[in-house]
């Protein structure tokens, strides 16, 4: 990359066993990629300073590594062993109340605990949601301007104070954001106050009553298809994809199979829009409801509709255009304005695809995550209870609800993977062009180095 764009500095890592690598960083930022590639299973790095042991905050897949220090210690921490401080931490930095975090605990953990007990950990641990001590203004603004370079824009404050506490466990008021915003984009902060969301009335039984799915396609001309999964009752994102269709059968269903595998269970009802992609999952799961007695099973377990029918999870696609995607749009529209992207190379899609991925990757996962930690306010005209659809959705005898899941056997989710596709979002052999072009070159992890790579691509292939 030019000097103009990076500063490089040189850092000394020690795994857990004792071995030392030498990496080399770019304006004190770290991929966390290219650290695994040499110390496999690097969760975190830490560094002393005064006698005290700091853990290294990240963002974006990078570790953002404070520029005086040059040595740091790799750690793994296995999932399996996490102790109940680190828990509580966890759950601390979101917006889970006291009694939402210990039922979570209680149901995801099998921790059980009173109240009492609960706050004793608090104390001890030494968190705080009032009265709390603020980390130096300096930091807390190095963290929202790198939020404010990508998609982090197109947020209000509250969601940008949940990223900067959340990520970077950094304590910091709701108040000081906001002002914080006002004085650093002014102009984000005029136009989301004009923004008004119009709801509609929904009726559901509880959790995995109905379960609805749907592709989007507002980034598919530069080459990302986008598909997810609303439930109705607690409005969590039950996935959120990115890949190379989201129209062919087969990837929809690979979908499905990936997130009933993981939780372990299938919805009353699946809807869908009548697209021909959703036919090969609809029968699917027909056939999986067919094994149960219900008055929904079988062939009445499936509904489709049009799109504006399909409304928990068309309501989210706006929600994640106003958070994500509008930043990548602009980008591209941009790019496209200045003739550097042509839509109609295979060569040029390939490239973004492979230099802007994991970017809107990791974008997507941190969306659904703070859309599913986030607490929905009560809606006069809506008869669903209020809550964090993380809690809603685990906790749902909270709120005078019920589970509405279904059994599924392991062995025919196993049997459907035989005619689901994986899918892919980069083509491999971009990689081999990528190591001709710039040999031992990272993977972009800001939308500058991604512009800087895409149009080394661009230029090395349109001058064959």
């Amino acid at each position: 990359m030019d000097e103009n764009y990076t500063r490089s500095s040189y850092v000394t890592i020690t795994s857990e066993d004792g071995n030392s690598i030498l990496f080399a960083a770019n304006n004190s930022r770290l991929s966390i990629n290219h650290v695994q590639r040499y110390i496999p299973n690097t969760d975190g790095l830490t560094f002393t300073s005064d006698g005290t042991e700091y853990l290294v905050p990240i963002h974006n897949g990078d570790f953002l590594l404070p520029p005086t220090i040059e040595l740091y210690k790799a750690f793994h921490k296995d999932e399996s062993t996490i102790e109940l401080d680190d828990l509580i931490r966890k759950y601390f930095y979101t917006r889970l109340t006291y009694k939402e975090i210990i039922a979570v605990l209680s149901a995801d953990y099998k921790i059980n605990m009173s109240l009492i007990t609960f706050k004793r950990h608090i104390k001890r641990l030494g968190l705080r949601r009032k009265n709390i001590i603020e980390n130096p203004l300096v930091e807390i603004i190095t963290i929202i301007e790198l939020e404010l370079e990508g998609s982090g824009k197109l947020l209000g404050y509250r969601s940008i104070w949940q990223r900067v506490r959340k990520y970077n466990h950094v304590d910091v008021k709701q108040e000081t954001v906001r002002e914080l915003l006002k004085i650093m984009d002014p102009d984000g902060v005029e136009e989301r106050s004009r923004s008004k969301l119009k709801r509609r009335v929904y009726i559901v039984e509880g959790p995995n009553g109905t379960w609805h799915m749907d592709g989007y396609d507002k980034l598919k001309r530069w080459g990302f298809a986008i598909h997810g999964c609303a439930d109705g009752f607690s409005k969590k994102i039950i996935w959120l994809r990115v890949s190379r269709s989201n129209n062919k059968p087969q990837i929809v269903l690979h979908y499905f199979l990936d997130a009933i595998q993981e939780l372990g269970l299938i919805p009353t009802i699946l809807r869908a829009d009548g697209g021909s992609e959703n036919g090969l999952t609809g029968e699917a799961f027909v056939a999986l409801r067919s094994l149960h007695d219900d008055e929904s099973a079988g062939h009445k377990s499936f509904h489709t509709g049009p799109s504006t029918a399909n409304e928990r999870i068309e309501k989210y696609w706006l929600q994640l255009r106003n958070h994500t995607c509008e930043y990548y749009i602009q980008v591209f529209k941009r790019m496209q304005d200045l003739n550097l992207i042509d839509n109609g190379n295979p060569f040029h899609v390939e490239f973004l695809r492979y230099c802007f991925g994991p970017q809107i990757e990791y974008d997507l996962k941190r969306a659904m995550d703070e859309w599913n930690e986030h607490r929905i306010r009560h809606q006069n005209l809506v008869k669903l209870p209020a809550g964090i659809p993380n809690v809603l959705f685990k906790c749902p005898e909270m709120f005078d609800a019920h589970d509405c899941k279904k059994s599924v056997l392991q062995s025919d989710i196993d049997v459907l993977y035989q005619v689901a596709e994986e899918p892919f979002l980069v083509d491999p052999l971009v990689q081999e062009i990528v190591d001709i072009v710039r040999p031992g070159a990272q993977i972009p992890c800001d939308t500058r180095s991604a512009i800087d790579l895409f149009l080394a691509l661009t230029t090395y292939v349109d001058n064959l």
